[in-house]
């Protein structure tokens, strides 16, 4: 009873230690994670991100209590209930909302796990995505603007248009847009709302004014923006003329071509006044009323006057562009340039062929013209470019036609808007999903591979015992034994691989896993990379997961590899290192000490100083889609920090590459046990059912159980089991069940029949890792388990154990 009690202590502990981990890598993430309980909506467990905005005290609170405005139930956006499928875990659910207490947007992924406790909780990781919400929209209202704008042909009716959609976008009651006469100087609002003139009053109204007086004038003087919400007490005031319409609040943006004053909109009476989003919105549209006043002061000359049109849209933060029909640019926006990666406004303008040098496939330029020439203009086309040094941009393109009178195109006005980032993180997403797919699709075959891995090595184990020692027959058999524990590994690599398997420390060299790796890397790096490997003298040892080490090395190696596609160099070395605390403190470590280092070189391209800052943020890859997750180096990065670890890297564009992980140094060398002898196998005479869906393992043990003196029963599903113990309840003294069956689980045998018989005894099998068992099949942990592939001999050491269990 002490043993099993240690044991179900330790599995807890086990499962605590993993979720511990994983919030104190969480713990780094700008954005929230967070456990609720399914049932009770208790928050069991927040990162530090959550703690900063909600509070520290949260934990057993009810999550729609702290997370929602004045919500004292449920949210009906939940995902509970999409979470689970037939009261288990499902798929994940990825979603989006707007945070109701803190006005933060999220991108959010939700999954339903099993807690250390069994119960199953809710886990959320929700990544702040509030400025992207917030430049989209800004990108599309301004988009949306300037392309309305660009089709009004009238002055005047593109003034009225800004002022209206200032007086929309802020709540604002009253208004004006008004434009500097470069001849005289003075302001003139050809646009002024409607209410003004109903009920101002001021003797000789007029849309032309000759001095710069109070806020709005001081806006101009000054040439910058003013937010007043108390008019009365602002010294740049001054008291309106009699007559004029009341003024609560204020808010100006002026508009500046060339460093000198253009033009402003003014806007004002604003219930519960204006804010700096007001603010920060208009200045993002005062790049309209530049294109206004530069439209109206240039209508008849913009061939002529190139240098002068282009500062038309240097306030539009899209590249804007105006082309021929031949494929040459008149005038491009700073923002056009940046986009696709020139020096200069004069380098772009330099373009001879549009369709050859900034399409990334020509012929796509072929399909816009063919749009042009039916529908006279496009909105948000989705196009392939490419960057000056050949980088693919993904652009929407809005673009219309400028037509003589004869309808025939002479220029096109247009925006480019850089969607790059915004694609590339929707395939990073679909990359990880498929991940998670082939992850989910590994432990499946290790399961079913364990099965016929069981049935080998089980008959060849009792082929063997009927062999004598000089039978030729006996080498053949203990091949066949070799190679089948050989392929195990594979198994548990692919466990592994489907986060299957945890972390399991024992004391090790790497030297060890270095040579274990160096076994396949040969096959993996090819021919024309030379593998140099340096090992240290000194025999220092490491506490170390020898399967995630490996892993993490192996990535890397990989990784080399890819960078040294016309061969050269790659060198692995481990050396015992004492990292004092000077170096500590300049490389951000926590502990000092001596340190097991090995680094990994290779000759290849290297990175710049951005892809060095990025390279172990989850989903950056510089490869491309199809060829990298993303997902390797950050995980590598992970597990090293589970080891209470550090990895470094130093590379230069052109020089290669170094990664160097550091693993705390043991200080003296642990004594391994050695492995007790085998016991010896005692016969019994038990009655036993055995319920296995896999024929071929079904047999198996029954052959093996019935060798040595025990009456054994089969089953071939859940359902046959249970009838099966109905029709022997008091004969049978123990049940052995494989964990996945079809019509009823093993657990759904095993807790039907402990209705009828409490005091059964029952061993689990399953070709899944102890650790999956325990945590996603909701096994107790004091419950027996015994994992395919499993030998004769110790299958029947420890049915004997259970059966003599008091």
């Amino acid at each position: 009873m002490p043993k099993l009690l240690r044991r179900r202590r330790q599995t807890k502990e086990q499962l605590q230690q993993q979720i511990d981990e994983m919030f104190a890598i969480m713990d780094g993430l700008e954005g929230g994670v967070y456990v609720t309980d399914m049932q009770t909506y208790e928050i069991l467990r927040v990162n530090t991100y959550m703690e900063k905005f909600f509070g520290e005290d949260i934990i057993g609170k009810k999550c729609y209590e702290v997370f929602q405005e004045g919500q004292d139930k449920p949210c009906p956006f939940c995902t509970n209930d999409r979470l689970l499928i037939e009261g288990k875990p499902g798929p994940p659910v990825v979603w989006e909302f707007q945070n109701t207490r803190n006005g933060l947007w999220y991108h959010c992924i939700d999954r339903a796990i099993h807690w250390p406790d069994g119960r199953i909780v809710r886990i959320e990781i929700a990544i702040d995505i509030t400025e992207r919400k917030k430049s989209e929209e800004e990108i599309r209202l301004l988009s949306e603007s300037a392309q309305k704008l660009l089709e009004i042909k009238e002055p005047d009716d593109r003034y009225d248009y800004i002022l209206n959609r200032m007086l929309e976008l802020t709540g604002a009651k009253v208004g004006y847009v008004g434009y500097i006469d470069e001849k005289t100087g003075y302001l003139v609002a050809p646009t002024l709302t409607r209410d003004v003139w109903e009920v101002c009053r001021v003797p000789g109204k007029n849309i032309v004014f000759k001095e710069f007086t109070g806020l709005w004038g001081w806006g101009l003087k000054n040439k910058k923006p003013i937010l007043c919400n108390d008019i009365k007490n602002d010294k740049r005031s001054k008291p309106p003329p009699e007559g004029h319409i009341e003024i609560q609040n204020f808010l100006s943006v002026p508009c500046v071509i060339k460093d000198k004053i253009a033009g402003q909109i003014g806007l004002a009476n604003k219930k519960g006044g204006f804010t700096e989003e007001d603010l920060r919105l208009v200045e993002k549209h005062a790049g309209l009323l530049t294109i206004a006043i530069e439209k109206h002061r240039a209508e008849s000359q913009i061939m002529e006057s190139e240098e002068r049109y282009r500062g038309i849209f240097e306030g539009v933060a899209d590249g804007v562009f105006i082309s021929t029909p031949e494929g040459r640019f008149l005038s491009v926006n700073p923002a056009m340039v940046n986009i696709f990666g020139y020096d200069s406004i004069e380098e772009m303008l330099a373009i001879e062929n549009i369709r050859e040098d900034l399409y990334l496939n020509p012929e796509d330029r072929d399909k816009v013209m063919e749009i042009y020439e039916k529908d006279g203009f496009l909105k948000d086309y989705e196009v392939e470019f490419k960057k000056k040094d050949g980088t693919k941009i993904n652009a929407l393109l809005t673009s219309f036609a400028v037509k003589d009178e004869k309808g025939i195109p002479i220029i096109y006005e247009g925006i480019v808007k850089d969607i790059t980032d915004k694609k590339r993180l929707e395939a990073q997403l679909i990359q990880a999903q498929k991940m998670e797919s082939v992850g989910l699709l590994a432990g499946g075959i290790a399961h079913h591979f364990n099965n016929l891995l069981t049935a080998i090595l089980g008959y060849a184990s009792l082929l063997k015992e009927v062999l004598t020692e000089d039978s030729l027959l006996r080498t053949y058999v203990d091949t066949i034994l070799h190679t089948s524990k050989r392929a195990t590994t594979i198994t548990s690599g692919l466990l592994t691989y489907s986060r299957r398997q945890t972390m399991k420390p024992m004391p090790v060299k790497l030297e060890d896993i270095v040579h274990d790796v160096e076994k396949i890397l040969g096959e993996i790096i090819g021919e024309d990379i030379e593998l140099r490997i340096f090992i240290s003298p000194e025999e220092t040892m490491v506490m170390a997961d020898t399967a995630q080490i490996g892993q993490v090395l192996m990535n890397l190696c990989t990784n080399a590899r890819d960078a040294m596609l016309e061969g050269g160099i790659l060198i692995i070395r481990t050396e015992l290192v004492e990292l004092d605390e000077d170096y500590i403190r300049s490389r951000g470590f926590e502990r000092p000490g001596r340190y097991m280092c090995i680094s990994v070189t290779d000759t290849g391209v290297g990175m710049d100083k951005e892809t060095r800052e990025r390279i172990f943020e989850p989903f950056f890859t510089t490869k491309d889609v199809g060829k990298g997750t993303g997902l390797g180096l950050a995980m590598s990065y992970g597990i090293v920090k589970q080891h209470n670890g550090y990895i470094t890297v130093y590379s230069e564009r052109g020089k290669g590459t170094t990664f160097r992980i550091y693993l705390p140094a043991i200080e003296r060398v642990i004594e391994v046990a050695e492995m007790p002898a085998p016991q010896p196998v005692i016969e019994g005479t038990e009655t036993i059912i055995i319920a296995e869906d896999e024929e071929v393992v079904r047999d198996l043990s029954r052959k093996i159980l019935e060798k040595h003196g025990y009456k054994v029963i089969v089953a071939e599903d859940g359902e046959d089991a249970i009838r099966k113990f109905n029709e022997h309840a008091d004969s049978v003294q123990l049940v052995i069940l494989d964990v996945v069956m079809p019509k009823k689980s093993g657990k759904d045998v095993y807790d039907e029949i402990r209705r009828i018989r409490p005091d059964i005894k029952a061993l689990f099998i399953s070709g899944y890792a102890p650790d999956a068992i325990y945590k996603i099949f909701i096994l107790e942990p004091e419950i027996d388990f015994i994992s395919k592939p499993f030998l004769p001999h110790d299958f029947l050491i420890k049915v004997r154990e259970i059966l003599d269990r008091i």
